[in-house]
């Protein structure tokens, strides 16, 4: 099952019982995740805390405690009435709007009642985006409305007041306010990342200074390591020294193919840890990116480098096709076996949830390597059919300079079939529930509440009718945004479902794509202009698609739908680190990677243990909403670390584990 590697090569003979020992470590943590509880997962913070359900939410402001990302509203209204109409009710009712929620309705928040000329109520808001109140009032002996709003960005944990006064006089019927005031400063929410900056930006400093004297010793490991080491979905090699008998140099490894891996995987870690509740460390609200939404693509690209790499392995090694076909789908299932335990706690098979992150990457794992196992071919096959098209004059063949798209031509046309099935999927099926056809928006209250069960439009729809709701994630992360605070109702989405799956098989054949020019021209040069041209080719496509805008292009990015533009965006970015890493780490040798390259080489064993044990001391001591900023990134940010230094003794001892 799940293989590993403890010891060096004096240690050889020992490989069975340390593969054994290995699968009995993850089965454990497998099931501890199917057994932990989830009290240590604090519910996301809505777009405005108030509670709605009391009838007369007269609240004191110092009953009332701060959350995070909250300030403190208190609405003081004052009623200027005739002294007979003092019996007289003069309810307010207070709405708001994030500006956040693009082109959305105001939403209820609550109403202030009461039968005096001064009533007061407190409550908190949102103090993560800009926001729009509006008060609504009736008089009562005129019988008419007011109403009136203002638009103010509250800052975290500051007090304001709002003052509303009602005219309902024989000469003056009106409504007015005052503005917002600051009564209690708000605190700087962003002071904690910049000590944390500084902070690793030292370390990074000193680390530097030491790897200089001591990085030959972390790094020059025996020849007996790295033919064992493995990434987990495949090896970053190109070649195995088994392959020909003569002696030949130390076979080449990407070091900054790891180094990437592992940067996705300790920013992968952090924001799950939930990134110091800060919102650009969480998944975007729908369309639009955020820090939190780059990973996951990221880490998916880079499997599809190793793909090429592996397969080209083992084709070198004249490994039998039964036992290629064998490695492959048991990778698979054994991917998806480990992500059916890791996001199901304390669930049944009724409700058990289906698609999920290892799901999604064993699904495009499976396809993509299938895909590349049936068309691929060696550097030597290519530079005999160069050849055999050489003209007689001794000129290349016209396709010689992107002879790693012209071989592989038919594999293009699959993915395009791929990508047509997703556009007439998600633009062209009728949809239930009133939705219009071709949705892609977060339904709630974006179009004015028109559309507000549509949420994920078609990709929603087909995993509703594929899995059923109680399999599905049955949330959003447009709910903190799109849907009022007191909304509970499950929206069935899954950001990991079916439609979605496509677009991940596109990106990791995107990576495909990588570790074809890695594989196929020798010259870094020639490797990195290509790599370059990709990113800009990819960038010009999101532009066209996104119109440069986050909410007007024809087909926005959106990490819930894995829209076109958001997998060519990522797939952009990732075609950019990948050389900028290899130049710097690979050919100038001027950054060794770590301690990025210590984590990139135990990505499985790093993401698996930090799913198991969040919410476990030391990775976590209970900080919740009611916790600062500063308390919360240095939870999340210590709990990032361990694994870090987790990794680092891994590789000290050589324990590796791949799948």
């Amino acid at each position: 099952m799940v293989k590993s590697i403890i010891r060096s090569q004096e240690n050889e003979t020992m490989s069975s019982s340390v593969a054994r020992s290995t699968s009995i470590v993850i089965l454990v943590l497998a099931m501890i995740a199917a057994a932990k509880a989830q009290e240590f997962h604090p519910k996301e913070v809505g777009e405005a805390f108030i509670q709605k359900k009391s009838a007369h939410p007269l609240v004191d402001s110092k009953s009332l405690k701060f959350k995070v990302d909250t300030a403190k509203l208190t609405v003081f209204v004052h009623a200027l009435i005739d002294d007979n109409k003092n019996n007289l009710s003069y309810p307010v009712q207070i709405y708001f709007l994030s500006d956040y929620c693009h082109n959305c309705s105001y939403y209820y928040v609550t109403n202030i009642t009461g039968i005096h000329k001064h009533y007061t109520t407190t409550f908190l808001v949102d103090s993560k985006w800009n926001s729009n109140v509006m008060f609504m009032s009736n008089l009562s002996k005129s019988n008419i409305s007011c109403s009136e709003n203002v638009s103010y960005h509250f800052g975290e944990r500051g007090e304001y007041t709002w003052q509303i006064e009602i005219r309902d006089t024989t000469t003056n019927a009106s409504c007015s306010s005052n503005g917002i005031t600051v009564v209690t400063k708000p605190w700087n929410s962003y002071l904690p990342i910049l000590v944390a900056f500084c902070i690793l930006l030292g370390l990074a400093i000193v680390y530097s200074i030491v790897d200089t004297f001591y990085s030959r010793r972390l790094l020059n490991r025996s020849e007996s390591v790295d033919r064992f080491i493995n990434s987990d979905l495949g090896s970053t090699t190109t070649m195995d020294e088994t392959m020909v008998p003569e002696p030949r140099p130390a076979r080449e490894r990407m070091k900054s193919v790891d180094s990437f891996r592992g940067i996705c995987i300790v920013i992968m870690v952090f924001v799950n840890y939930k990134g110091g509740w800060y919102w650009f460390f969480h998944h975007s609200p729908w369309h639009g990116l955020t820090v939190a939404d780059l990973v996951f693509p990221w880490f998916m690209f880079i499997m599809g480098i190793n793909i090429v790499l592996s397969i080209d392995s083992l084709e070198r090694k004249a490994t039998p096709k039964w036992e290629i076909a064998y490695k492959i789908l048991r990778r698979t299932a054994i991917l998806f076996f480990l992500g059916l335990c890791i996001i199901n706690h304390n669930t049944d098979f009724v409700n058990m949830r289906i698609p999920g992150v290892l799901q999604r990457f064993a699904v495009a794992y499976c396809i993509v390597t299938l895909l590349h196992w049936g068309f691929h071919k060696s550097v030597s096959d290519i530079s005999t059919m160069v050849v055999n098209a050489t003209s007689e004059d001794g000129s290349n063949p016209w396709w010689y300079l992107i002879r790693d798209i012209k071989v592989y031509w038919l594999q293009w046309i699959i993915i395009a079939c791929f990508e047509v099935l997703w556009h007439c999927l998600t633009f062209l099926l009728p949809l239930d529930n009133g939705c219009p056809t071709g949705y892609i928006g977060p339904g709630g209250l974006a179009d004015h509440g028109k559309n507000f069960n549509c949420t994920g439009g078609a990709a929603a729809y087909i995993d509703r009718k594929v899995f059923g709701v109680k399999h599905l994630y049955g949330s959003t992360t447009a709910k903190k945004v799109y849907f009022p605070p007191d909304f509970d109702e499950t929206i069935p989405f899954d950001p990991e479902g079916l439609l979605g799956s496509i677009h991940s098989i596109l990106i990791v054949f995107l990576g495909l794509q990588a570790g074809k020019i890695y594989l196929y021209y020798k010259e870094p040069k020639q490797r990195i202009i290509r790599w370059y041209c990709w990113s800009l080719l990819l960038g010009v496509i999101s532009a066209v698609l996104t119109k440069f805008s986050q909410y007007d292009g024809w087909i926005p990015v959106n990490k819930n739908l894995w829209s076109t533009s958001f997998v060519t965006t990522l797939s952009c970015f990732a075609f950019f680190i990948l050389p900028t890493m290899y130049y710097i780490i690979d050919i100038k040798k001027l950054w060794t990677g770590a301690p990025f390259y210590f984590v990139g080489m135990n990505s499985i064993f790093i993401y698996v243990g930090h799913e198991v044990f969040t919410g476990y001391l030391p990775f976590s001591w209970g900080a919740g909403s009611t916790s600062t900023h500063a308390e919360l990134l240095a939870m999340n940010m210590l709990g990032t670390a361990y694994w870090v230094i987790i990794a680092y003794y891994c590789y000290k001892i050589k324990f590796f584990v791949k799948i």
